[in-house]
């Protein structure tokens, strides 16, 4: 297992192997998200990250993070097949730190839990805050 984070002008290029591998949901913001990170310039990304978990050489989860104002938006997708290992809170932890407020979204069953459970970690670890979207 590795991961690797993508930032400026590297978020095109996680982007493409994330869309590659499917890593996302067709009609979920996240995919949208991937598509417009290829199409924008570098200044526009400035405040978007990407990490991607690899297992055996190919893309597995992925953690997409921009900033908004409000807060950093977090969105994490992992292939069916490689939930519940702990990629996903790995890439995650990749992105956010423990003085961030970020939100997230809910997604497929399991995904309130992922980020009610992720909250609690980080906020053992200090005071980092999120609020769920609705």
């Amino acid at each position: 297992m590795e991961v690797k984070t993508y930032k400026g002008s590297d978020l095109k290029v996680a982007a493409k192997l994330a869309l590659k591998h499917r890593l996302f949901v067709n009609t979920w913001t996240l995919n949208g998200d991937l598509h417009a990170t290829l199409k924008s310039t570098d200044e526009v990304n400035e405040d978007c990250q990407i990490a991607l978990v690899f297992k055996d050489g190919k893309p597995v989860c992925i953690a997409f993070t921009d900033n908004f104002g409000y807060g950093i938006d977090l969105q994490v997708f992992c292939k069916k097949s490689e939930r519940r290992k702990g990629y996903g809170t790995i890439a995650a932890q990749q992105l956010i730190k423990s003085e961030d407020h970020w939100v997230w979204n809910p997604g497929v069953n399991g995904s309130c839990k992922f980020f009610n459970k992720l909250e609690r970690t980080q906020c053992k670890k200090n005071s980092l805050k999120s609020l769920m979207l609705n």
